[in-house]
């Protein structure tokens, strides 16, 4: 009688192959990872990557759904983790610099080719929107609960900004990946975003200039 597997078991072994995968997939873009690359990357039999994902396509769902989840969660702790509301903005802006700055070395390059490739796909078409839809309601609630908090006062609706930052920022990585960070002078706009947020939240002075504790966890926003 084989051993019974448990949920965690299968759970475990399912992230295992999302991360063998996120490895293939930055090196390789998207297009040209094959399921046999993949599964040469985890170092498991043929049968036991199937038995969990039955494409690189399924594979690349869970991982973008994987990045969205931890970018939602990383907002939700934004504002208890600092004592004033220009602290929340600033990680968040260090966070986006790091991560652009990486946009070669990360899965923005496969992420750009699966969309780019299939923008037209029935299918990749609508998760594209929603995930837009998705990126914007997490900031615009990021926002809403700066302003019950009394930190933001905002001069345009949450939905508002969070539509411009998000486009902004989806705007800058692929610029960064196509022209290059020297080109872009990703750094300098991102600054120019700093101080939109500024102006546009109403941050006051004592907010920004008042001392506080500062993550050095590299936690997701």
């Amino acid at each position: 009688m084989s051993p019974k597997v448990t949920e965690e078991h299968k759970e475990n072994r399912r992230l295992e192959i999302m991360r063998a995968a996120a490895e293939v997939f930055k090196r390789k873009g998207y297009d040209a990872v094959t399921m046999q690359d993949i599964i040469d990357e985890t170092g498991m039999s043929r049968g036991g990557v199937y038995a969990y994902f039955g494409s690189k396509e399924e594979l690349f769902w869970a991982l973008l759904d994987q990045i969205d989840d931890s970018h939602a969660a990383g907002y939700a702790k934004l504002l208890d983790r600092y004592r004033n509301a220009w602290e929340t903005i600033e990680h968040f802006l260090r966070y986006q610099e790091k991560e652009i700055g990486n946009t070669h070395r990360s899965l923005s390059p496969a992420i750009f080719e699966f969309f780019s490739s299939g923008w037209r796909d029935a299918d990749r078409q609508p998760f594209l929107v929603g995930r837009y839809k998705r990126a914007v309601g997490d900031f615009a609630r990021f926002l809403r609960a700066g302003v019950k908090r009394g930190d933001f006062r905002p001069l345009q609706e949450p939905e508002a900004i969070a539509q411009f930052v998000i486009s902004f920022l989806d705007g800058l990585s692929v610029d960064v990946l196509l022209l290059g960070s020297e080109v872009c002078d990703y750094r300098a706009q991102l600054d120019s975003l700093r101080l939109y947020l500024h102006q546009v939240l109403q941050i006051a002075e004592t907010s920004r200039e008042d001392g506080g504790s500062q993550s050095t966890t590299g936690e997701t926003p």
